[in-house]
């Protein structure tokens, strides 16, 4: 929405109480369905944090709009003679269909908020031109587990069998949204039982939809983030609500 026009208050007089009703009405509307900024102060010490602790020189920013909804914005930043400069975005996202939690649990279909690195790529479709994390192309046979009761819990297994003779739950990993994918290590080392899991950076179902848990964006921007992605470069996700991430800039243990 474009900002209200200034005016002179020599004009005033010429604008009648219609005009400033509408004006106000306006401005009231615009805050109501404003996200909450994220202070460029709360970035920084994210990306530094970022970078100390895990040695990221890249890293994926996704923003909610609310704490308790899917949708959000995405932008990437590199590192590089010293500071980090933002390389692309903002672009639409979403996440999980009841937003994102710093305390996640298996089934609550939020998205985990915090700091992650990124992992290997995967698709069903072969391995597209320019992607330099490790990628491997699923089959019919390939599953994650969800189930928390398993051994196998937030793994990526390939079984010939009847999975549901060997999992209570579990997600196929040759479907449409994982057409070309990338896993997001949350909860991977170590691995607690029933904090949540299959955990992927997708494409979307849209804009007006959600994921489960996953963070999404259109197939042009998955492809154009895998293709920027460099292992050698430490990729990491940092994620959450302007509050969550506020939290997590001031020491807030991860999740």
């Amino acid at each position: 929405m474009k900002p209200l026009r200034s005016f002179h208050p020599a004009r005033r007089h010429r604008l009648g109480a219609a005009s400033v009703a509408a004006m106000l009405l306006l401005s009231m509307c615009a805050g109501v369905h404003a996200a909450p900024a994220v202070a460029q102060s709360t970035v920084n010490a994210l990306l530094e944090q970022a970078h100390v602790r895990d040695g990221a020189t890249q890293a994926i920013l996704v923003t909610v709009d609310a704490q308790d909804g899917p949708r959000a914005r995405l932008s990437t930043y590199a590192y590089q003679s010293g500071h980090w400069s933002q390389v692309m975005g903002p672009v639409p996202a979403v996440v999980g269909k009841n937003g994102t939690s710093l305390h996640k649990h298996e089934g609550d279909m939020k998205s985990p908020a915090g700091i992650f690195r990124m992992g290997r790529a995967f698709g069903s479709k072969p391995e597209p031109n320019g992607v330099s994390l490790p990628y491997t192309r699923t089959t019919r046979y390939d599953y994650w587990v969800d189930d928390a009761s398993s051994p196998d819990y937030n793994r990526w297994e390939t079984w010939y069998g009847d999975p549901d003779q060997r999992w209570k739950s579990f997600e196929r990993l040759r479907i449409p949204a994982y057409t070309y994918a990338a896993v997001i290590e949350y909860n991977t080392d170590p691995i607690r039982k029933g904090a949540g899991s299959a955990i992927f950076f997708h494409i979307w179902p849209g804009p007006d939809g959600h994921t489960a848990g996953c963070t999404a964006v259109s197939k042009q921007n998955v492809l154009k983030v895998l293709r920027w992605l460099d292992p050698a470069r430490h990729p990491v996700i940092i994620q959450g609500s302007a509050e969550q991430l506020t939290a997590l800039a001031h020491g807030k243990p991860r999740s």
